[in-house]
């Protein structure tokens, strides 16, 4: 699926699974210049409550990758309020009473936001006044809420992955993805508009990416968001270089290695089929998950022109065909012990995966599951 899930850093629960090719390298510098420090604005966060209530309120501020507390509030009565002293807009959360966590996006431009507490079938519920940020960032995650219950309704609706599904679900993301750019220019520069832009799909959007961040370089060139956008820009240019050879429309790079039997298997030879090029490994947690959805795309096609070239990147051959074997994996397979099919494919992270068409172009690129099964019936249909 194109449309990606990067929400991490705003205290999601999803998160993307993959094994790190490279997990041993750092991308750690030291920074020898300080940033200079920006002006401290005192935000009063003035909270009502319907009834008297007794309880701890928690703020959290995010901080390197997780939301840690902040300040403390022991609330008995019906108001209260806290007061953040804070230097650039940045996201935050609410701990009420330990029973639900609420999102705010504090702000310098907006000294005072006031909070409304109330009670929803026995648990807390808070309602945020005065902050546009907060308010932008609402209006994401219905989109984002959408967008998930559309794709169950999608599964639930075709059973059976096809081409039909396929061109459905193409039509949600692409208004999904509409609807993300539309909020983006419609909030204008703000942290909540780089975030919006995190969930869009790097490599299909780069451009778009390049000029928001060209744009927020202008408006909030002290923001860590702002400059964490650029850095990821930098490093997508660096890699849409790297990887050209690699982009959909592109003549699959030659792969030649050992099969477990020794014998060498090109991956030209298998030019006029329809071909999965499947990085894996034994150790991958993440692909052994994948293996029985892969195993069940193969039984479906394999008699319809279609074939499945599995690159092991272990180490322990004997853990590869063990692997092989448990998960009942009949298609070809070759070993990857030296990585050089990895390096030529630019693989960071496994499983990935690049579907190569019977003219040994790639197709498409780390499909999986629906997605994969239903871009693979819409290809053999057209035969």
């Amino acid at each position: 699926m194109n449309f990606r899930w990067n929400l991490l850093w705003i205290g999601a629960t999803m998160l993307i699974s993959a094994c790190q090719n490279n997990a041993s390298e750092s991308t750690t510098q030291n920074n020898e210049t300080e940033k200079e420090a920006l002006p401290t604005t005192l935000i009063t966060l003035s909270g009502q409550s319907q009834k008297p209530e007794k309880g701890r309120l928690i703020l959290k501020k995010f901080e390197e990758g997780q939301f840690m507390p902040l300040d403390t509030l022991v609330l008995n009565g019906k108001s209260f309020k806290l007061e953040v002293p804070v230097s650039e807009a940045d996201f935050y959360l609410l701990d009420v009473f330990g029973q639900a966590e609420f999102p705010l996006v504090l702000n310098p431009a907006q000294p005072l936001v006031r909070l409304e507490l109330s009670s929803q079938a026995g648990k807390p519920n808070l309602q945020v006044k005065d902050s546009k940020d907060t308010q932008h960032y609402e209006d994401l995650q219905l989109i984002i809420n959408e967008f998930g219950q559309k794709l169950k309704d999608l599964e639930a609706k075709y059973p059976e992955p096809g081409a039909a599904m396929q061109e459905e679900y193409q039509q949600i993301q692409e208004k999904s993805v509409a609807d993300i750019k539309k909020l983006i220019e419609a909030i204008g520069p703000s942290i909540v508009a780089l975030r919006a832009a995190s969930v869009l799909d790097p490599e299909t959007e780069f451009e778009y990416l390049e000029a928001l961040s060209q744009k927020m370089k202008k408006k909030l060139p002290n923001s860590r968001y702002t400059q964490q956008l650029e850095q990821k820009v930098q490093v997508l240019a660096e890699q849409r270089q790297a990887t050209a050879h690699l982009a959909v429309g592109k003549p699959a790079p030659e792969i030649n290695l050992l099969d477990p039997n020794g014998q060498n298997i090109n991956l030209s030879s298998l030019q006029g089929k329809l071909v999965l090029i499947d990085f894996w490994a034994s150790w991958c947690v993440p692909c052994r998950r994948e293996n029985p959805n892969v195993v069940k795309v193969y039984d479906r096609y394999k008699n319809q022109g279609f074939e499945i070239y599995g690159v092991s990147l272990d180490r322990n051959r004997e853990a590869w065909l063990k692997a092989i074997a448990e998960d009942q994996l009949t298609w070809l397979h070759v070993f990857d012990g030296s990585s050089q099919a990895a390096q030529t494919y630019a693989v960071q992270a496994i499983p990935a995966t690049f579907l190569i068409g019977k003219d040994g172009k790639i197709l498409a690129k780390n499909l999986r599951g629906a997605a994969l099964e239903a871009k693979i019936a819409e290809v053999l249909a057209k035969g």
